[in-house]
């Protein structure tokens, strides 16, 4: 996408309150926003316009949220999801479709504007799209292996400069574990670290993420060398000094 054209973002919630909310608040933001309460207009909708992004409600009347967003990752759509008070299993289920990002209701809006850009942002650079480079890494920066975590300009990027591609939470949930190198966590530690916005997950949600985030850094997954289990205990960052 370039600088000078609109971004447009398809929201698709069937609470007419929120779709007015997010309608206002992406059009003062500068973006173009097409509204859907569900998938029966999903398809012609993704057809008839240039669809950059995708904010989806999990919880539909309709077709599931899930199984949507699975539609759009299929046509290289960026999909953040909204996620409510649901069943605990539904959350659970929504992360691991690794949806590109999760943001919680109610959200702050400033914080929401500031997901989308980052995600576009990380999109960008994904293959069969036109690439942005990242931000010179910042002198607030880690190096662990191949990569380095830039904590001011909230990237993680890999040996040849190239961002890699990590969620927000994703990048919160190592940032507390690699500022507190060779410390064990707990579940509940972490889902505290993170905050009141991912207070109401369960313990499971960390053992997703840090699945997740030993894919994308860990050179074989299942024998983790950074972000390693303490059986009972929780996780560690093991870092060299």
């Amino acid at each position: 996408m370039t600088a000078d054209k609109p971004i447009t973002v398809l929201v698709v919630d069937d609470d007419p309150s929120m779709c007015s909310l997010l309608d206002g608040l992406l059009e003062e933001n500068g973006f173009v926003p097409i509204i859907t309460d569900g998938g029966d207009q999903l398809d012609q909708l993704t057809t008839d316009h240039p669809i950059d992004i995708a904010l989806m409600d999990l919880r539909l009347k309709g077709e599931s949220g899930l199984t949507l967003a699975k539609r759009l990752q299929s046509l290289r759509i960026p999909v953040i999801m909204l996620t409510g008070i649901a069943d605990e299993a539904e959350k659970i289920a929504g992360l691991e479709i690794a949806a590109d990002d999760y943001v919680m209701k109610p959200f702050n809006p400033r914080e929401l504007i500031a997901r989308i850009r980052a995600v576009l942002r990380r999109a960008s650079g994904a293959p069969g799209r036109e690439s942005v480079a990242p931000p010179h890494p910042s002198v607030k920066a880690r190096r662990f292996g191949d990569y380095t975590i830039d904590f001011e300009n909230r990237i993680l990027l890999d040996a040849t400069g190239r961002e890699v591609q990590i969620t927000n939470m994703e990048f919160r949930l190592l940032e507390i574990l690699i500022t507190h190198p060779n410390t064990v966590y707990s579940r509940q530690q972490l889902l505290d670290q993170l905050g009141t916005e991912y207070g109401r997950y369960i313990d499971r949600t960390i053992d997703v993420f840090i699945l997740r985030l030993r894919r994308k850094i860990e050179r074989t997954p299942t024998k983790p060398v950074f972000l390693q289990t303490r059986r009972g205990r929780g996780y560690e960052f093991v870092l060299e000094n």
